[in-house]
């Protein structure tokens, strides 16, 4: 789930997707941990299939089965990959190639007025650039190139085909470890293309159920009013006329539309808090005010780039000859600038009012340097946008933007100082999960609310009586950081387990000693009191796994715990600890119903060879919806 901010199409398949943060309503799709599978391909004569799409590698197939033939498949895919011509070129020009991708993905191609563009699939390729980033640390940092164009220039016809085979095998790589991990059933082999399909119907529902419920509780921003046309205008004029260069007044520019920018998405972002006041201080280096004012100014950074890549591209579309060709240049530039680092990190530490040090300290989150060949904080979807080339910085606005999400900041901590966040984070988690929670149910009418209640044999997280029902939600609080990844999934679905065993462990108890419990938690004498089993997590529960297992107990994330309670109270509901159980399946099958529009299949090239897979089909318009009404249910405004 890495978490993107974006903006909203109509509707867009998707596979299963963990946390990202988003722009006003756009979805996007998920990326799985590698997990890569290393073999040998057998010595057989039966089927012959040319695997790297730069006309590499023959490799034969015996005769296996359509599991291991693909898996054998992912070896020799790994093998290929890394002896692309490709990765031989300079890492700018490789990574800008590929956020020359991004681009137009995201917004269509600029030398055409009409958009067309898919910022689903632009998402997802930033996502899948996490698998990539440990090959291109393998190229030569220098030379950078004058400029774009001159970065670019190495890449030939032939190239272009690697680079799509690259794209084409993030794509695999991000599908892999959920076959492994048994979420597909697999037919076919290399010659007659390769096919998944759901281990079962009841996977495929569930995986639609987990998906569903999952996006609705992604963050996002609102999205920017300001438009700078003057000062845009001005700017390309001024361009044209010293032939093609800018000689002052583009700094100026670009800090003016910046800062004004930053204060738009400071006001603006839309994130439940995933740790305590003292969580984040902990995990960011920064209180949580302070990390909303860097995201901001680099989320504000960003927007000026696109700004300034569409007003560039829009004088082109309507000029000729050399000045057409020169304006589209300069709009490359700005979807992959390299800027001086000095200027870029002093115009973010004139915008937010940050120390030079807790600049520093939030950079290393987000930044990586390709001369030191490592990203310790790179995985699981997650990619970190800023590449420190000699000097300067390197990004695409869109990718860096879709970065920026607190989430982030964890998974990094925790991939590259886990011992740091083991002890000094994690316990600010489960407690603010809890926090988010009790802000709805403490609406309901006449409950009584207790939290972090041992008893002996475990603890419950969070209780809610009902003196007028003699009832209670037995509250386990689990997995509270969003999963993103196969890995991570099967993570959250083991927590679910200990939260199921936590609950039974009471459940078991004689009835005396649940009453005497209960009595001492809120402080008022119970009889016969009944229990209510709730697992609340951030996000998703997992695969069918989980869910066929649950039997009578209730999962809810904070957005569904806010609409079962908005409906309880427009109802009058006279029994909501009764009803509340059945309430949240109601709600659930509401959303799935209206969020999920079925599943569909599309076929991916590996070569000489296909995969077809199942994507689920969304609605932005529903999720985007109910996202929104969840932040202020939740957030109170």
């Amino acid at each position: 789930m890495i978490w993107t901010w974006r903006r909203a199409p109509s509707t867009r398949s998707s596979p299963r997707r963990k946390g990202r943060l988003r722009r006003e309503g756009r979805m996007g799709q998920g990326d799985e941990e590698p997990g890569r599978c290393r073999r040998r391909w057998p010595c057989s004569h039966h089927a012959r299939i040319a695997l790297c799409a730069s006309g590499g590698t023959q490799v034969t197939f015996g005769s296996m089965d359509s599991q291991t033939a693909l898996r054998e498949l992912e070896a020799q895919l790994d093998k290929d990959v890394k002896a692309l011509p490709l990765l031989k070129l300079p890492f700018r020009t490789v990574l800008s190639a590929l956020y020359g991708v991004v681009d137009n993905r995201f917004h269509g191609p600029r030398t055409s007025p009409e958009s067309r563009e898919n910022e689903d699939v632009g998402s997802a390729i930033v996502n899948r650039l996490s698998y990539l980033l440990p090959l291109l640390l393998d190229c030569p940092v220098e030379p950078l190139g004058l400029n774009l164009a001159d970065a670019l220039s190495p890449i030939t016809a032939q190239y272009g085909v690697e680079l799509a085979f690259l794209l084409t095998y993030a794509h695999f790589s991000e599908l892999m470890p959920e076959v492994h991990r048994g979420y597909y059933a697999v037919s076919g082999d290399a010659a007659s293309g390769f096919r998944l399909t759901h281990a079962s119907d009841s996977f495929r529902y569930y995986e639609a159920r987990d998906i569903a419920l999952t996006e609705i509780s992604m963050p996002y921003y609102l999205r920017p009013r300001l438009t700078f046309e003057a000062q845009l205008f001005e700017l390309v004029n001024s361009f044209i006329k010293q032939k093609y260069s800018h000689k002052g007044g583009l700094v100026t520019t670009v800090t003016v539309i910046a800062k004004q920018l930053y204060d738009e998405f400071r006001l603006g972002i839309r994130e439940i808090p995933i740790l305590t006041g003292e969580g984040c201080s902990a995990a960011f280096g920064v209180p949580l005010e302070k990390f909303n004012r860097f995201r901001s100014a680099w989320a504000g950074i960003s927007e000026a780039c696109l700004q300034l890549a569409e007003a560039f591209a829009h004088r082109a579309r309507s000029s000729t000859g050399r000045r057409q060709r020169e304006l589209f240049f300069e709009c490359m530039e700005w979807t992959a600038p390299l800027l001086g680092r000095n200027f870029l990190e002093g115009l973010v530490l004139a915008l937010t009012g940050l120390s030079g040090a807790e600049i520093d300290h939030l950079m290393q989150f987000y930044s990586f340097s390709p001369a030191e060949k490592r990203a310790s904080q790179v995985g699981d979807g997650f990619f970190p946008p800023i590449a420190r080339l000699p000097d300067s910085l390197h990004f695409n606005p869109d990718a860096l933007r879709s970065m920026l999400s607190s989430r982030n900041v964890l998974y990094a901590l925790n991939r590259a100082h886990t011992q740091v966040f083991d002890e000094r984070v994690s316990g600010h988690l489960e407690p603010a999960l809890i926090e988010i929670a009790k802000r709805p149910l403490s609406r309901l009418p006449d409950v009584f609310l207790a939290q972090e209640i041992d008893w002996g044999g475990g603890d419950i997280d969070l209780l809610v009586y009902s003196e007028r029902e003699n009832r209670a939600l037995h509250i386990q609080a689990k997995a509270a950081i969003a999963p993103q990844g196969a890995r991570m999934v099967a993570a959250t679905e083991s927590r679910v387990k200990e939260a199921l065993r936590q609950l039974s462990a009471l459940r078991k108890l004689p009835p005396a000693q649940i009453d005497a419990i209960v009595e001492k938690a809120i402080g008022r004498p119970v009889r016969d009191v009944d229990l209510v089993d709730v697992v609340l997590c951030r996000a998703s529960f997992g695969t069918a796994k989980i869910w066929e297992r649950l039997g009578a107990v209730t999962v809810v994330n904070p957005p569904l715990v806010a609409a079962v309670v908005e409906r309880l109270i427009a109802t009058s509901n006279p029994s909501p600890i009764t009803a509340f159980a059945a309430t949240v399946k109601e709600v659930t099958d509401d959303i799935q119903r209206r969020a999920t529009t079925g599943w569909e299949e599309a076929t991916i090239e590996l070569g000489r060879t296909t995969l077809t897979i199942p994507l689920l089909r969304l609605d932005s318009a529903v999720i985007w919806a109910e996202r929104k009404q969840a932040y202020e249910r939740l957030m109170g405004r």
